[in-house]
Parts: structure tokens; C-alpha cells; sequence
């Protein structure tokens, strides 16, 4: 598309606007690049764009996957356009296509690394068309925005453009189906000794076949869905895999393509979100070894994990996407699996004063709070509008009524916790809660190192 008088009014207003939002010391992600479309709506078709696009889309582990990547390229001496700190929807990524281009619209980075959103493919893949397209992992979300898998597959794979070439998780028995005339490589994790035969989450949106409707067989299954599965009936099973990974939890390593890499955390979720960056980068062409190099410099955002050892006593902050079952499950699951005592604190709830609060919250049913009802678990604390919801979720779910406590205040949520087990975690929504995580986070350290002094 040529560039036209509306085209440059478009640009030059995000322009002025993302200066004057810095100046006030407000981020600058959505409101430039909605102003954009609003003076030209197909501005993101006439903006140049980087030479080279790598977008990452899926229901969970978009960011860190997306951080990742941005992360290792730029310690590779390259300079990433991203929307890493903005919307993933297409005023976010006008916004970046804006800022990333010279007053004439002349794209000013090489590369670019973008997060979209599921149900923004349709608005932004006509005008932005990666180069790759990663897609973590399909599964069940907020319920009012995203319905169901499969209505967010459809949104994706009617708008995956024929040129992108998809970096898929093999182990998803849905997302592995996208667009399947274009070029595709999978990435997986092998075999693992926690793997089961059958899943013992409340859901599994795979449970029949997709082409022939028959109940799929689990070879093996990590959680929900996400594991390798036949059809007896049809043939139709898991894809394999270009980019099949060892994963060691415990050492904290992940062997792929002959060459170790040290994992940013000890949870399998995230070792996905490092095994779809590594497979994205390697079919690239970048070494493996350049990789393995990059990755010892990089941390794990802290909005998204904190871990700290703390009087001898580890203090892990974990986000736990709110209104997502599945996320939470994932989460709940990493914690029951961890070795020792613990106690957990819950701040995950759809707050009532929010703009986009929902008064349904079906989603605490479909968590998999029994996972919090393993006997290594000594205390469940849980703060917010909602906490009497989650309790009940909690019961539901097999938690003893004397290990549960609540507070409407999330002030309170760090003395809830006797702080006597060898793991205290801290789960959030940064979505609903980004301002008091922290601040919590930091006060049962504070809690923590008080109570040895006073020993």
C-alpha cells in the first residue's frame, strides 16, 4: 500500500501522542496506535515493516515466550522491535509499528518480535504477515471473551497468513492442527517419569479425535491436554517433532539439538515457553550454543516469577492468570509437585471494581483446586472480593476446612501464613492485582526475615 496525506496524519499523531504520554509518565502501548487507526484504518498496511516478523500467539505463555525471543536476539547483537511492554492487539501493535518507523514511515528495525492475541488475528495478519508464527498452546480461557478452544483455533487459523511458517507445540493436541497448508516444524518435550496415562484434571479439551470424533488414547499426558495421543480408529496421532526436548526439572536442563540449556525455572510450563524460543531460533538458523550463551544472561520477568531463599525457607511468587482454569490448574499442579512442606497463598480473583469484572465465575470450577489438597500443602490463604468463591472451590476440591483461611483484604493476605513450611508461594493475577503483587510479595520476605530475628 502507498503511503497517502491520511497515512502520515496517522503516523505523526501516534508520534506526538506516545511523546506526550512519556512525558506524563504514562505508557504509551495502546493509545497512539488506536489514534492511528482511527485517522487511517489500514495504517498498519501502509507502515514499512521490518524486514523479518516473528509473532507469538496461544492461550498461555505468549509474553514470556515472546521476552525470550526478544531477549536472545538482542544479545545477539540484534536490534528487536517488540511490543513487550504493550497491547497485543492491533492498536498494541500499531503502536509499535509506529514508534519502530521514521517520521517518512521508513521501518527503522531489521527485526521485529510481536505477542498478538488470539482474537486479534483477524485484524492484524492481513496487513502484518510474520515471517514465523509461534503458537504455545490452545486451551480453555476466560470463558465471557474466549468461549471455548476451538472457537479461538477458528479465529487463528482462518487468518495465519499462507507465507508464515508455524513453530507448533507438538504436545498440544490442538494448536498442532493449525494451518495445515502451510510449512510447519514442531517442537516437544520427550517422555518424562511424572508423565500419567490418563489426565486427573476436571477437563480435557482433546478427549475425542478431531477427524473422526472417537475417544483419543493417551499415550501419555502431562496436563489437560498437553501430552501424546492416538486415535485407534483413524490413525490420527500427535505430530512428530523437528525439536523434541529432555527436560530435567530437578537439575534444571534442557538437552535439544546435542547442546544443554540451563531452564529459567523449574516448572514445566515454563520450560515450554524456553523450548518454543529455542526451536523458533534454531529454525532460523541461529546455533545452538549462540543460544545456550544467551540464555545464562537471561532472567524471567519479574511480574511473572519471583523466587527468593530467604532464613532457609524459599519464597516463590508465581502469576496465575485469573478467569483461566487451565492456567491456574498448571500452576496448582507445579506446586503440588515441588519436594517439602508449603503454604500458599491465593490472590486470583476478578475484582469488583474492575471495568471488565464479570460477575460469572464458572472458571473457579473448572481449576483444579484438588491439586492444593496434597498433604505437603499445610495452609491455604486466600485474600479478595472473591475469596469466600475460591474457598468454596477449595472444598469442593478436597482442601481441609482447617487449612483454609480468607480475608476481603489482600492487605492482609502475609499474615495469613504461620510461615513455618520450606516453600511459601505466592499465586497472582498481575492482570486484576499489578500494583499490590510486588508489594506483597515483598512483605512475607519481610514476614519471613522477622521471624527468624525473633527466634
Amino acid at each position: 500500500m502507498k503511503k497517502n496525506a491520511r497515512f502520515f496524519a496517522a503516523l505523526w499523531t501516534a508520534k506526538l501522542a506516545a511523546l506526550g504520554l512519556k512525558a506524563l509518565r504514562r505508557n504509551a502501548s495502546y493509545f497512539p496506535g488506536r489514534l492511528a487507526l482511527k485517522i487511517c484504518p489500514d495504517f498498519m498496511g501502509r507502515v514499512d515493516k521490518p524486514q523479518r516478523i516473528v509473532a507469538v500467539t496461544g492461550t498461555d505463555g505468549k509474553t514470556t515466550t515472546c521476552n525470550l525471543l526478544g531477549d536472545i536476539l538482542t544479545d545477539q547483537g540484534e536490534k528487536v522491535l517488540s511490543n513487550k511492554l504493550g497491547s497485543n492487539i492491533d492498536a498494541g501493535i500499531a503502536t509499535s509499528l509506529a514508534l519502530g518507523a521514521s517520521v517518512s514511515g521508513k521501518a527503522k528495525y531489521k527485526t521485529a518480535v510481536f505477542e498478538i492475541d488470539e482474537r486479534s488475528s483477524r485484524k492484524i495478519y492481513p496487513y502484518v504477515q510474520p515471517d514465523y508464527l509461534i503458537c504455545t498452546n490452545l486451551s480453555r480461557d476466560s470463558v465471557g471473551r474466549n468461549a471455548h478452544p476451538e472457537y479461538i483455533f477458528n479465529f487463528i487459523n482462518s487468518a495465519v497468513p499462507k507465507k508464515t511458517k508455524l513453530i507448533l507445540n507438538g504436545d498440544d493436541m490442538i494448536s498442532c492442527r493449525l494451518a495445515p497448508g502451510n510449512e510447519h516444524e514442531y517442537y516437544s518435550i520427550a517422555r518424562m517419569p511424572s508423565d500419567r496415562t490418563k489426565s486427573d484434571n476436571l477437563f480435557n479439551d482433546a478427549a475425542l479425535c478431531p477427524v473422526c470424533h472417537a475417544p483419543l488414547v493417551y499415550d501419555y499426558v502431562r496436563n489437560h491436554h498437553i501430552g501424546h495421543a492416538h486415535c485407534p480408529s483413524c490413525g490420527f496421532e500427535s505430530p512428530k517433532a523437528k525439536y523434541t526436548a529432555d527436560v530435567d526439572l530437578e537439575k534444571g536442563t534442557m538437552k535439544l539439538a546435542g547442546q544443554n540449556f540451563d531452564l529459567k525455572t523449574d516448572t514445566i510450563y515454563f520450560a515450554y515457553d524456553e523450548l518454543a524460543a529455542c526451536a523458533l531460533l534454531l529454525e532460523a538458523g541461529y546455533s545452538a550454543d549462540a543460544i545456550s550463551r544467551s540464555l545464562k544472561k537471561i532472567h524471567i520477568v519479574e511480574s511473572r516469577y519471583l523466587q527468593k531463599t530467604v532464613a532457609g525457607k524459599t519464597v516463590i511468587g508465581s502469576i496465575s492468570k485469573g478467569k483461566n482454569p487451565e492456567a491456574c490448574s498448571s500452576v496448582f499442579n507445579a506446586v503440588r509437585s515441588e519436594k517439602g512442606t508449603k503454604e500458599v497463598l491465593l490472590m486470583l480473583d476478578d475484582k469488583f471494581d474492575q471495568k471488565n469484572s464479570v460477575e460469572n465465575i464458572c472458571w473457579q470450577f473448572d481449576a483444579d483446586y484438588q491439586f492444593l489438597a496434597d498433604p505437603s500443602i499445610e495452609k491455604v490463604a486466600v485474600v479478595g472480593p472473591r475469596c469466600l468463591d475460591v474457598k468454596l472451590a477449595l472444598l469442593l476440591g478436597g482442601v481441609s476446612p482447617d487449612k483454609i483461611v480468607t480475608s476481603f483484604d489482600t492487605q492482609k493476605g502475609p499474615d495469613l501464613l504461620p510461615l513455618k513450611a520450606e516453600k511459601i508461594y505466592f499465586l497472582y493475577d498481575n492482570y486484576y492485582y499489578p500494583a499490590p503483587a510486588r508489594s506483597l510479595y515483598d512483605r512475607i520476605i519481610k514476614r519471613v526475615e522477622e521471624k527468624e530475628a525473633s527466634k
